[in-house]
Formats: C-alpha cells, sequence, structure tokens
C-alpha cells in the first residue's frame, strides 16, 4: 500500500511538472508583452461566494480581460462558464461586467455551455478553428487549458489574472462558491451566443491529462 501512494504521489507531481513546463513559455503576466490573438477566452468561476460576497478569482479575470482589450491585444471575447442552470448566469455576469466596464456587447460570445475547462476548449475550436485564443485565468488553471488547447491544435496563449493569498471559499477552491445573493441577477441581453452543441482544483493536471485520454486527443 505505501509503495503505491509513493508512486501515486510520483505520477501527480510528474503530471504537474509537465503541465507547468508546457504552459510556461506561453504563459503571460504583462498585457503589454501578450502577444495579440483573435479572440480572448475567460474561463468561468462564480461570481459570488458562498457567503454572498464577490469571488475575487471572478474579478481579476474581468480585470485581466479589461486589461488586454484596453492594450490592443483581442478585439472580441468568449466568456465561457455555467450559464444555462446557474442564477445568475456565469457568462450573463461575465458579460455583463465587460460591457460595464466599456467593451461593446456585440465585441462579447456567450459560452453558457462551459461546464469544465476541455468543454470551453473543445467549444471554442468547434466555432472558431482558425482564430488564435487568448486565455483568461488564474496561472494555476491557465495551464491545464494551455495543455488542453494545444491537444486541439488551437494557436493558444495565456493571460494570467491577478492570484490570491486569500482562498476565495473556506475550503480553499472556488468550487464551493455559489451561483449567487438571493438578489436579483444583473441584467444583460444574451448578445452573440456559441451554438448550444454536445460536446476545483485538486489533482486539476492530472484530471486535465484524463480528460484528454478520454476524448481520444493526442499532444502535438
Amino acid at each position: 500500500m505505501l509503495i503505491f501512494l509513493i508512486l501515486l504521489a510520483g505520477a501527480l507531481i510528474a503530471a504537474d511538472l509537465y503541465v507547468l513546463l508546457r504552459a510556461r513559455v506561453r504563459s503571460h503576466a504583462d498585457a503589454a508583452h501578450t502577444p495579440t490573438a483573435d479572440f480572448g477566452l475567460i474561463l468561468g468561476t462564480a461570481k459570488y461566494v458562498g457567503s454572498g460576497g464577490l469571488n475575487r478569482y471572478y474579478q481579476y479575470r474581468i480585470d485581466a480581460a479589461v486589461a488586454l482589450w484596453q492594450a490592443g491585444k483581442v478585439r472580441q471575447f468568449v466568456v465561457s462558464g455555467s450559464g444555462l442552470d446557474n442564477t445568475p448566469s456565469e457568462t450573463v455576469c461575465m458579460q455583463a461586467d465587460l460591457v460595464a466596464a466599456g467593451i461593446p456587447e456585440t465585441a462579447v460570445w456567450q459560452d453558457p455551455a462551459g461546464l469544465r475547462t476541455l468543454d470551453s476548449i473543445l467549444r471554442y475550436r468547434q466555432s472558431f478553428p482558425q482564430h488564435s485564443v487568448c486565455i483568461i485565468s488564474q496561472p494555476f488553471h491557465n495551464q491545464r487549458a494551455l495543455m488542453q488547447a494545444q491537444a486541439c491544435g488551437l494557436n493558444a496563449v495565456a493571460y494570467n489574472a491577478r492570484i490570491i493569498g486569500v482562498p476565495a471559499c473556506a475550503c480553499g477552491m472556488t468550487c464551493c462558491a455559489a451561483p449567487g445573493p438571493p438578489t436579483a441577477p444583473p441584467k444583460c441581453r444574451y448578445g452573440n451566443t456559441l451554438p448550444d452543441t454536445a460536446c476545483k482544483t485538486l489533482f486539476a493536471q492530472p484530471g486535465g491529462l484524463a480528460d484528454l485520454v478520454s476524448q481520444d486527443l493526442v499532444l502535438q
């Protein structure tokens, strides 16, 4: 049993290092030095945590997207997250906050069925296969997303949103974030929406590898 646990721990560490090394050269922290891309793909998370307060992981992703827009690095966005059942919808919230920051609503596409990172990547590839993309999330999330984007043959880079020292939830993961407080959700028209096709973070990198295997994708 002990040998099995040691081997398992070694495999998890190796998977994490593999993803980190592949993603490092295509991840950026300075908007001015981030390569220009056709789209910014913002990976979703709930806007509010369980206590009803603002999820700072969410806010920092919005801030990162606005920084890229202002630097002229992207001219359109896809906001991808859980938007089919959540109230308020992650994608509606993201679109509304981008519009409030001065980005035209017509420049923001919603993907309300991006329930997992791989879902977001696959649905982007289906809708915009020939368009380069800049993935926007925190570094630990971007690492997994970049690995999957490269496996899907996308021309992808990532822009790292700010990380925080205090976890978004008491458990230390954003998975506990509630859809929102019982107040009315933000009002925002759906605008552009990707086709509704079929298609946190403990063991995230090995999980990303498992997703790729399950989808029969081969790293390029």
